[in-house]
């Protein structure tokens, strides 16, 4: 079965290396993939990773703000619940908030669940054995793991929207000083000649007056 991959992406520019360390570190992860799916979110991952380029699009959504994240992960959830839909590994490439000021690309395994069987769980366990539960067993885990798909993906949206947020800022803030550094080395140059200038004039003018 191949794999899913759904890569997070900006809706917008002006955020600094924010896709582009993302776009770089899907290349490098989709290399050692056969043939993978993709599910594509935000304007900037829809235009860069077009169908059949890197794998197959099931989706594209190029719309991605705080609006519309819930609509976003049921259609992600849908896809993922089809019954003919068999994936070997669901994974979410996205960019998380290590601080404020940096943030950095990451693969998160949504699917298969990674749990640890340790002794205490057991013990845990089996103070659910007096309960009677109205639902099978097996009904009861389909809801869960349907609750924790849409819940890890809301997070996951949720922290690729901060971490653009805190790129676009950081960014803004470096081109202002960037621009008032520019505009004060272009106000000196300008002060400097507009005094040669000045001097330039005077010489003339003492010079005129001298030879009078």
């Amino acid at each position: 079965a191949p794999e899913l991959i759904i890569v997070i992406g900006s809706q917008k520019g002006l955020c600094g290396g924010f896709n582009s360390h993302l776009f770089h570190f899907f290349e490098e992860y989709v290399q050692t993939k056969t043939k993978p799916k993709l599910i594509t979110i935000g304007k900037r991952a829809t235009d860069y990773i077009p169908d059949k380029k890197y794998g197959h699009v099931l989706l594209s959504q190029s719309t991605f703000n705080i609006n519309n994240i819930h609509t976003i992960v049921s259609e992600i959830s849908q896809i993922i619940s089809e019954p003919e839909a068999r994936y070997s590994r669901i994974t979410v490439v996205s960019n998380v908030l290590k601080t404020f000021f940096s943030q950095r690309p990451t693969a998160h395994c949504l699917l298969p669940l990674e749990t640890e069987s340790t002794y205490e769980s057991k013990q845990q366990n089996t103070a659910f054995e007096g309960y009677l539960w109205e639902q099978t067993p097996q009904s009861i885990i389909n809801d869960l793991a349907y609750l924790y798909l849409e819940a890890t993906l809301h997070a996951l949206l949720f922290q690729s929207l901060l971490a653009e947020q805190a790129a676009r800022f950081l960014s803004m803030d470096n081109s202002t000083r960037n621009a008032e550094s520019l505009l004060e080395s272009y106000k000196i140059q300008y002060n400097k000649l507009r005094q040669a200038k000045i001097t330039k004039e005077i010489n003339e003018l003492v010079s005129s007056i001298s030879s009078n």
